[in-house]
């Protein structure tokens, strides 16, 4: 039996979904807790404790696999 799984760049399957989603019209935000939530539109939580992570770090692990036209 074969048990695949990520093992480097972004691990958090929902990250991984959304941004396989992401297309040139979309955008996507990368904000802190103080972001307004709107139920209709698709948020991915990574908050764990009070700045962490922080936007930068969410934004460098991104960088690396996806390519972003303004930041």
């Amino acid at each position: 039996m074969i048990h695949p799984m990520l093992t480097t760049g972004i691990l958090n399957p929902q990250i991984n979904s959304l941004l396989s989603r992401v297309r040139h019209t979309n955008t996507l935000v990368i904000a802190d807790r103080g972001f307004p939530f709107w139920p209709m539109i698709e948020t991915v939580d990574i908050s764990l404790v009070d700045e962490v992570p922080i936007v930068l770090e969410a934004l460098r692990a991104i960088r690396s696999n996806f390519h972003i036209g303004k930041a």
